[in-house]
């Protein structure tokens, strides 16, 4: 999911870096002065102006979604639910059976959702038993979330490489006409975009779609979480700073939401949440390989083979019942943030599953990983060898087959399209 608190580190994300630049009583002449003064405050910063970020943001318009505002609004939502659970919290029993009503209910029975104190204290009391870094009766930071409708996002990579370069958030409300004039508009500028929905976003509190199903919304409640845990971490401060720090901060918050999901459906006499069917794993396998092949064509210099092999074979899933709506660099830049999606390689987060196996709490798994910000780090941590066995770089595309699941299909914008079981395209 989307980790606000850090995304600002390597691409304008958020309403409040991308809502429309306004020049206040001025014309044309006022926004050279202004577009003038940036160049000179960048050059004193010892930087150059982001002229792609600022020209995105001006496309981005009045579709663009606010975190200021967002925060503003439940801001004090979140700090209401942080005191119910220090001052005011339920009853132990009363929180078993509510929880356990909730998950044993469809995800349509709208009946059975607990408050939020209550989903809040059932996750809080498991971290804490678990050995998550307490404050008082609370873990720290202080769990607080919000049921809201999540935003869509509008993700930025380069053409002539697979990488996060913006992440945007849009209006939820914004229809699929309009996200795809959007994304046309900025693949003007020679990048590659696409407007797909979110599972969840770290602000705090943290957001979670209010139509989430049972196990699920408890997944990302937790996964969330984890995000602001590791904020305060060489992992945390790391966020964003390169494709291996962010994967690892992902998929370590993926394991921990996944987890604790599982802990509560087992109580609760349910299965854990389904990871991954027959078709899942022919789509997250077919992925990769058309990601490794995409990664040879513009390693190559071929762009346009490799958006034309894209657009072939997305064709041909979409011929298989699957609703991806576009497949491009964008697609694979934001899915591939998460080592359980279609990344180029499995090692991430075959390697974290190694590192919670070998810790004794999910507080120690925690606190290791937040050390945690490079795959050398990680191999180290595991006293693995510090080049992997078959080649140097370790997101190249090599594809160590372990338990990696897929995530769901989120560029498909239209609810009635069908899409892939999953969680949080966090």
């Amino acid at each position: 999911m989307l980790d606000l608190l850090r995304a600002r580190q390597h691409a304008p994300v958020g309403g409040d870096r991308f809502s429309r630049p306004r020049a206040v009583g001025v014309g044309r002449i006022g926004r050279l002065a202004a577009l003038a003064l940036v160049c000179v405050l960048s050059l004193v910063a010892g930087s150059g102006p982001d002229l792609l970020g600022w020209r995105i943001s001006q496309l981005a318009g009045d579709l663009a979604w606010s975190v200021v505002a967002w925060e503003a609004r439940h801001g004090p939502e979140g700090a209401g639910l942080i005191l119910a659970q220090a001052f005011r919290p339920p009853v132990t029993d009363d929180v078993d059976r509510e929880i356990g009503r909730y998950i044993q209910s469809g995800p349509a029975d709208g009946a059975a959702l607990p408050g939020t104190v209550v989903l809040a204290s059932a996750v809080t009391s498991y971290l804490r038993a678990e050995g998550a870094p307490a404050l008082g009766s609370l873990v720290f930071p202080p769990l607080a979330f919000t049921l809201a409708d999540p935003p869509l996002v509008l993700v930025v990579s380069p053409r002539s490489e697979i990488r996060l370069r913006y992440a945007v958030l849009v209006r939820g409300g914004t229809t699929l006409a309009a996200a795809q004039e959007l994304e046309r508009q900025v693949e003007r500028l020679d990048v590659s975009a696409l407007v797909m929905r979110v599972g969840g976003i770290a602000t705090y509190p943290t957001l979670v779609p209010a139509d989430t199903p049972p196990a699920r919304a408890i997944e990302t409640i937790a996964h969330e979480w984890t995000h602001t845990a590791l904020f305060f971490s060489p992992l945390g401060r790391a966020y964003g700073t390169s494709p291996e720090a962010l994967t690892i901060n992902e998929t370590a918050a993926d394991i921990v939401g996944a987890e604790v999901a599982a802990h509560f459906a087992t109580r609760s006499g349910q299965p854990a949440v389904e990871r991954s069917s027959d078709e899942d794993t022919f789509l997250r396998d077919r992925l990769r390989s058309i990601r490794r092949r995409v990664d040879e064509l513009l390693a190559s210099g071929d762009i346009a083979g490799a958006e034309s092999f894209m657009e072939a074979e997305r064709r041909t899933l979409v011929e298989r019942g699957y609703a991806i709506r576009k497949l491009n660099q964008a697609y694979f830049a934001f899915h591939g943030s998460y080592a359980e999606g279609p990344a180029p390689t499995t090692e991430i987060l075959d390697s974290l599953r190694a590192l919670r196996r070998q810790s004794p709490s999910l507080g120690e798994f925690l606190a290791r990983v937040g050390q945690i910000t490079s795959v050398a780090d990680l191999r180290r941590a595991l006293g693995v060898p510090s080049s992997p066995p078959r080649e140097s770089d370790p997101l190249s595309g090599v594809v160590r087959h372990g338990q990696a699941e897929e995530e769901a299909d989120r560029s498909v914008l239209p609810p009635a399209e069908p899409e892939i079981a999953s969680h949080e395209f966090s």
